[in-house]
């Protein structure tokens, strides 16, 4: 007797940000998803052979692309142990569209450790690899395509003013338009005015229950002021995806809760104290500190931890050098001046 296991993968597009918020069990109740399923069983049937035995039907909601997929996992393992002998799929793009993810799938076919059936071209035969391999390569590509679509569409919204991510507190979404919510938008007006009355951000967490990073972030949210920041990331498929692209500011398409001076204001401020944080240190107890300076530029300073002392750049926010041991600055000072000083007896 020969084990099936059923494969489908419902994509994240087909459901709402609502739909995909329900249990598992809830999901599964859904038409789309029961009648996707019913579909690929019906087609099991009809195409059955006498000595196949059901084992289970393994289904994901999730990107083609995304390996992270409970069932999926569940199925390669019990392949790679034996239990089951045949799987069953519409196509091999349902599976995946990840060449990394169906290729082995098609190699186990193809060392007869299973069977692999799809409803398209039917059982996976060596003579048929070409096929199977293009089907595989013409899914990756038509994905690739597809973002790459996706992101001119987006990029295109964006410098027209549209708001492509979440919005801050104060603004609720409605038809795609950040609208001014009047109570929250009274609270963000309230902390920037408090921030720039020389509140403390700590202070201003505290005042409205907020975490510090949280005050932070919507205090430097351009968005207050009809900024549309877009660039770093784009969603798609459900996942946020990093575009390397230069950040894009325009104009936005909503009303600003803050004024340009205010929140600049508010900037100049955050922006100071973040300096202040900057210790340069005591001569006597780091000899090196603001007088050696990092590749960047800027000049080191003195710390200790865990009663080890460093030097680290204080260019915080930009250069990403890693801090260095006091005795090892000091050995490469030392040499850069003794090197120093071998030049100038060669001059001489």
């Amino acid at each position: 007797m020969k084990y099936v296991a059923i494969y489908a993968r419902i994509s994240r597009d087909d459901l709402s940000d609502e739909e995909m918020k329900l249990s598992r069990e809830k999901v599964l109740s859904l038409s789309k998803i029961k009648d996707r399923i019913k579909t690929l069983t019906t087609e099991f049937e009809e195409n059955r052979e006498p000595d196949w035995i059901l084992e289970n039907v393994y289904w994901d909601i999730e990107s083609g692309y995304s390996s992270e997929r409970e069932d999926l996992i569940k199925m390669f393992n019990k392949v790679e142990r034996g239990l089951i002998n045949v799987v069953f799929i519409k196509e091999i793009g349902r599976v995946a569209r990840d060449p990394l993810i169906s290729i082995p799938l098609i190699n186990l076919a193809e060392a007869q450790k299973i069977e692999l059936y799809s409803l398209r071209l039917g059982k996976y035969e060596t003579k048929t690899r070409q096929m199977w391999m293009f089907d595989v390569f013409y899914n990756d590509a038509e994905y690739h395509m597809t973002k790459d679509r996706y992101k001119i569409e987006t990029l295109s919204k964006a410098k027209q003013g549209f708001k492509l991510t979440g919005v801050p507190l104060g603004y609720k979404m409605i038809d795609k338009i950040p609208i001014v919510q009047e109570k929250e938008a009274d609270i963000v007006k309230e902390m920037f005015q408090l921030a720039l009355k020389g509140e403390s951000l700590n202070n201003i967490a505290k005042k409205h229950n907020m975490g510090y990073t949280t005050v932070k972030q919507i205090l430097m949210n351009k968005t207050y002021i009809g900024i549309n920041v877009y660039g770093k990331y784009i969603y798609f498929q459900g996942k946020r995806i990093k575009t390397n692209d230069d950040i894009i500011e325009v104009p936005g398409n909503w009303e600003s809760i803050i004024d340009h001076d205010t929140f600049y204001s508010v900037q100049e401020i955050i922006e100071k104290r973040s300096f202040k944080k900057i210790r340069v240190t005591d001569n006597e107890k780091y000899l090196l500190g603001g007088v050696v300076f990092c590749y960047c530029g800027w000049k080191l300073y003195g710390m200790t931890t865990r009663n080890i002392q460093y030097y680290a750049c204080s260019n915080k926010k930009i250069c990403r050098c890693k801090m260095k041991r006091e005795n090892v600055l000091k050995k490469e000072v030392i040499k850069k001046i003794e090197d120093e000083i071998s030049n100038l007896d060669h001059d001489v």
